[in-house]
């Protein structure tokens, strides 16, 4: 994003990874399960894991932590940089042919898994219980997993109802019903996050600024796009942040006070049972998510779980990745091999610092000249007297003034924004490459300036935010079967 900066080495690289590795050791915390969970400033839970089925959508970078450095143009991404759900439909019914069910030719649906009741809730998983899907990290957590399933029951309710298809020429104009039903998916969802999601995680004077960058995009015509490092190794992390060690209301009104832990181990081939059989080849039914619990579903506001807010702390079960958490993250480590460094934060930074980022001093130097932003972070208040602000101050580590992209972009929305969203910093470089991604792509809903969203629940009422498009999936999929 800003190739002409580098992150600077003002001492030895062992000194500064030395220091990093004990600022990202003391980004723990200790108390997040009490936090302001009720705050309504607080955005609601489902925020999180929204997050991460987007970054998934966008980026998938298999460089292990050894092997990370300056060179980013050599990292591979194996997903496109468009936000067009290609972990969704990997590459369509002909050549991801264990995503669909066979018998509907021109009109393919996509597999849904059952529960232990038979109810189509679960991701479709083999005999091992191995997720069939296009990216495994769709099944790292149960909320994930179950947002996954309501995309692939989204398609499916779309594909069997004409009058969705029929509301748009653009959808009309494609060969066949599953393109159409694929388009109207993709676009509802482009359009989902960035009037839904971005409007929720974004500095509010940011985001009314985002109509203005979408011009200034379209206006520079095609262009070769691809994902900046800035974005998907540090800003984009903000998400880390958000999860909490405990969510007091819930997955659903049966199954309440679930610990972060437990969202983690419920999916995922997670070896074996005390029987020796293979685990979690079916989600147990009493854990399928109500997403009142995640999202404002009127009229079950009081149900909802918040975010934790964003800030320079993470809660406890990610912090400290156990053998089994780091299978879930992917994190590349050969058998038998110690994993040197299994604190989330640390392998954060350490990737940050190998990769040269640039600090965030630098990058909000250079956004400021080109936004009004409110103001940038001093750098009092960036090294302040937390155990974290005195390894900043420590002249033998090199951080003051220096700081890290990705501890700059909690700490500025702690500082400035309550934690309740990002500051300006973060909020540009996420609302740059997002709306980046959508306009460098041709087939996104931004190239169809007259296009607005068409999809309505069976009263006809319009589905514009995600909280409403989960509440008419769920109901009208309790009556909707995959076979």
């Amino acid at each position: 994003m800003f190739p002409e900066l580098r992150g600077e080495r003002p001492r030895p690289v062992a000194d500064m990874e030395f220091g990093l590795t004990k600022l990202g050791r003391e980004m723990y915390d200790d108390a997040s399960e009490i936090g302001p969970e009720n705050e309504p400033d607080l955005p609601t839970a489902g925020y999180t894991y929204w997050g991460q089925f987007i970054d998934h959508d966008l980026t998938f970078d298999l460089t292990p932590l050894d092997n990370a450095s300056d060179a980013v143009e050599q990292v591979r991404n194996f997903r496109t940089p468009f936000l067009d759900l290609d972990h969704l439909y990997g590459s369509g019914p002909g050549l991801s042919p264990f995503l669909y069910q066979k018998g509907f030719h021109d009109a393919e649906r996509l597999l849904v898994g059952e529960t232990t009741a038979g109810r189509c809730a679960d991701l479709p998983r083999n005999r091992e219980g191995i997720a069939l899907v296009a990216d495994p990290r769709q099944d790292e957590n149960l909320i994930i997993a179950q947002l996954h399933v309501a995309f692939l029951q989204l398609h499916n309710l779309v594909v069997t109802r004409p009058q969705q298809l029929a509301a748009s020429p653009y959808y009309l104009q494609q060969p066949n019903t599953f393109t159409a039903a694929q388009r109207l998916v993709k676009w509802h969802y482009q359009w989902l996050v960035r009037h839904d999601y971005l409007h929720e995680i974004l500095d509010p004077e940011i985001f009314n600024l985002l109509g203005k960058l979408e011009a200034e995009k379209l206006a520079l015509g095609d262009i070769e796009f691809r994902m900046p490092a800035e974005f998907t190794a540090a800003a984009f992390r903000f998400g880390h942040s958000m999860p909490r060690d405990l969510y007091s209301k819930g997955v659903n009104d049966f199954r309440k006070d679930v610990r972060l832990e437990t969202l983690l181990s419920l999916t995922g081939p997670m070896g074996l049972t005390t029987a020796g059989e293979p685990a979690n080849t079916r989600l147990p039914d009493e854990w399928v998510v109500s997403w009142d619990h995640f999202f404002l579903i009127p009229p079950r506001i009081a149900a909802v779980n918040r975010a934790r807010k964003i800030d320079t702390q993470i809660a406890k079960a990610l912090h400290h990745l156990d053998p089994d958490t780091v299978k879930l993250f992917n994190l590349s480590v050969g058998a038998g091999r110690h994993l040197a460094h299994p604190e989330l934060p640390v392998r954060t930074l350490l990737r940050g610092f190998r990769m040269r980022l640039p600090s965030g001093e630098q990058v909000a130097e250079r956004i400021s000249a080109h936004f009004t932003c409110p103001r940038t972070l001093q750098a009092s208040e960036i090294a302040d007297n937390s155990p974290r602000g005195e390894i900043l101050r420590e002249p033998a580590y090199g951080l003051e003034q220096n700081t890290p992209l990705w501890y700059y972009v909690l700490k500025e929305a702690e500082l400035l924004q309550s934690g309740w969203c990002l500051g300006p910093v973060g909020s540009v470089v996420i609302a740059d490459v997002i709306i980046s991604a959508l306009a460098a792509d041709p087939d996104s809903y931004l190239h169809a300036s007259d296009w607005h969203p068409t999809l309505t629940d069976d009263d006809g009422r319009a589905l514009t935010s995600m909280a409403k498009v989960l509440q008419w999936v769920s109901n009208a999929s309790t009556t909707h079967s995959s076979t």
